[in-house]
């Protein structure tokens, strides 16, 4: 949208461009009514506003086919004119709010049309949500897990969802989301992620808790993972003492985030897939990953 300096003088051609206009807004500042949007006003309003107080700055906005999209028309500072030669140009230009104040009805419209889809895109997420649960059914028996065993799993980028079927959902899109540019290479995103993870505890839960604790994880934990924090460490030890992670160098932080692991409770019950969560010392299932699988570290040894 181009905006081109229209002369205050050429009163004329002020009067044929606000004509054109479906909307005139009053925009007025003063000592009793500060900051309000006035009521949509008329052209002869306007321009006997300019011949009483004199017009301060006009200029129009054309879109790029050169068509009147807005006039302002100032007579100072703290009043002001603005018009929009359509329904489309105001729509664009103005605030929803401000919208709905002049065009109530189309307003109205939009807003039912908007629900109407709001309701159809939730059913469709509930139907995806209970499709996500049923694969986490299964009749095959799990690995059996132990404290301090070394697993793999899968997490998805966006974390604290309060149903596990939505990481299931997350989990089932494609590895890779897209990249960016940063400084000197791409960076990929990813939806989701392998990491490798430590078995700090396993909650073995009955089928009814299972199906519970997975649909509200933000919930806090429940009994059985009392005392249960998670957390990440790592293997790597830059040999010397430090405090914090960022005491170290570049090249150590990244040997630490390479060595690094989430330490996770393993969640599992009856004909249910087994699942891990991550508190990272908050009081409610802050990350969670699905399909745990030993890493290679046998019982016992």
């Amino acid at each position: 949208m181009n905006q081109i300096t229209v002369r205050r003088n050429s009163l004329k051609i002020i009067r044929a461009m606000l004509s054109k206009c479906e909307l005139i807004t009053c925009l007025k500042y003063d000592d009793h009514d500060t900051n309000t949007d006035k009521g949509g006003v008329s052209v002869d309003a306007v321009m006997a506003a300019g011949d009483s107080l004199g017009f301060d700055r006009v200029y129009k906005s054309v879109d790029e086919s050169g068509e009147l999209k807005r006039i302002v028309v100032s007579i100072s500072r703290h009043h002001s004119y603005t018009g929009y030669a359509t329904k489309a140009d105001a729509k664009e230009l103005l605030t929803s709010e401000a919208f709905a104040k002049y065009f109530p009805i189309d307003a109205e419209i939009e807003r039912q049309a908007q629900e109407v889809e709001r309701r159809i895109e939730r059913a469709a997420h509930q139907e995806a949500l209970a499709a996500a649960a049923a694969t986490l059914v299964t009749k095959t028996t799990p690995e059996a897990f132990y404290k301090g065993q070394r697993i793999i799993a899968t997490f998805a980028s966006l974390n604290k969802n309060g149903d596990l079927s939505e990481y299931v959902m997350e989990c089932a899109k494609p590895k890779v989301k897209g990249s960016f540019w940063d400084r000197t290479r791409y960076v990929e995103t990813k939806n989701w992620d392998i990491n490798t993870c430590q078995v700090g505890q396993v909650v073995n839960m009955s089928t009814s808790e299972y199906d519970n604790f997975s649909r509200n994880l933000m919930a806090p934990l429940p009994e059985a993972f009392e005392g249960f924090t998670g957390g990440t460490v790592t293997d790597y030890h830059p040999g010397r003492e430090i405090k914090d992670v960022y005491e170290l160098t570049d090249d150590e932080r990244a040997l630490w985030i390479a060595h690094s692991y989430s330490v996770v409770a393993v969640v599992t019950a009856p004909d249910r897939r087994p699942f891990v969560v991550n508190p990272q010392g908050y009081n409610y299932a802050r990350y969670a990953g699905l399909s745990p699988k030993s890493l290679h570290t046998p019982a016992g040894d």
